[in-house]
C-alpha cells in the first residue's frame, strides 16, 4: 500500500465516508470538471480550500476521531495520518487540499445532474414540470438528506399527504436560513446553453422576496416535496412495499 501522506489521508477518507458537504462550495466548484492538470482548477481549490478549510478543521477532526473508535489497525494508521494535518491552519496542507478536491468533483458532478434535469424540461416547460425538476436540483445542490427529515416526512405520510399535511411539512423544516441557501444555490446555478430554462425555472419558483410563509415559498415546497418522495419511495423498498416510514 502506498505510504505517501495523500495516499494515506486519501484511505482515510474513502474508508470513513468523512466529507465536506459539496452544498458549501457552489460559489467556486464550476472549474473542477475541467483538467486536473489546468490552471483554472488549482485556482479553483486553492479557493475551496481557503474559504472552507478554517471552518471545517474542528468538524473534519472530530469526524475522524469518531471513526476511529473501532477501527481497524490499518485504517486507523491512515486516520491518524490525516489528523496530523487538522491542527495545520495552512489550506495547501494534504488534507485539505484533499477535501476541497473531493467535495469540489462531487459538486461538479452535481452540476452535471441539474444540466441534465435542465435538458429534460425542453423548449417550453410546463409549471407543474418545473416544480419538482426545480426540488431535486436543489436537493443535489446542497446535499440535502432525506434522513435528516424522517420525523417530519413520517408525520407528513401518516397525515395522509393532504395539501395541509405538505403544508406544516414545509413550515417544521424550512426556515429562513435553509430557503435561503435553496434560493442561493438556484440563484448561483450557471450553466452553458442552459440559460433560458433556467430564467424559467426561477421565475416559477423564486421570483420576488422569499415569503414570510414556508408553505408560500414554491422552492422549498418543491424541495420537500421532493425530499418526501425520496423517503416514501426508499421506505417502499426497505419495508418490501408496505410503504411504512
Amino acid at each position: 500500500m502506498g505510504s505517501s501522506p495523500a495516499e494515506r489521508i486519501g484511505r482515510a477518507l474513502d474508508r470513513t465516508g468523512v466529507e465536506l458537504p459539496r452544498g458549501l462550495l457552489i460559489p467556486d466548484a464550476l472549474a473542477l470538471s475541467a483538467s486536473p492538470d489546468s490552471e483554472r482548477v488549482r485556482a479553483s481549490l486553492a479557493a475551496i480550500a481557503a474559504s472552507n478549510w478554517p471552518i471545517v478543521r474542528a468538524p473534519i477532526g472530530a469526524a475522524l476521531h469518531r471513526a476511529e473508535v473501532g477501527a481497524d489497525d490499518a485504517l486507523c494508521a491512515d486516520i491518524d495520518a490525516a489528523l496530523v494535518w487538522v491542527e495545520d491552519p495552512n489550506p495547501g496542507n494534504p488534507l485539505a487540499t484533499q477535501i476541497a478536491l473531493r467535495a469540489g468533483r462531487d459538486l461538479a458532478a452535481a452540476l452535471e445532474r441539474a444540466d441534465r434535469h435542465l435538458a429534460s424540461l425542453g423548449d417550453a416547460p410546463a409549471p407543474a414540470d418545473i416544480l419538482p425538476t426545480a426540488g431535486e436540483i436543489v436537493i443535489d445542490l446542497i446535499d440535502l438528506d432525506v434522513d435528516d427529515l424522517a420525523e417530519e416526512i413520517g408525520a407528513f405520510v401518516h397525515a395522509n399527504e393532504t395539501d395541509d399535511a405538505l403544508a406544516e411539512l414545509a413550515r417544521a423544516t424550512g426556515d429562513v436560513e435553509i430557503r435561503e441557501f435553496a434560493r442561493e444555490a438556484l440563484t448561483a446555478l450557471d450553466l452553458p446553453g442552459r440559460a433560458d430554462v433556467l430564467a424559467e425555472v426561477r421565475d416559477v419558483v423564486a421570483a420576488g422576496p422569499l415569503p414570510d410563509d414556508p408553505a408560500l415559498d414554491p422552492l422549498w415546497v418543491s424541495v420537500i416535496q421532493a425530499m418526501a418522495r425520496e423517503a416514501i419511495e426508499l421506505a417502499s423498498v426497505l419495508a418490501g412495499d408496505d410503504g411504512a416510514i
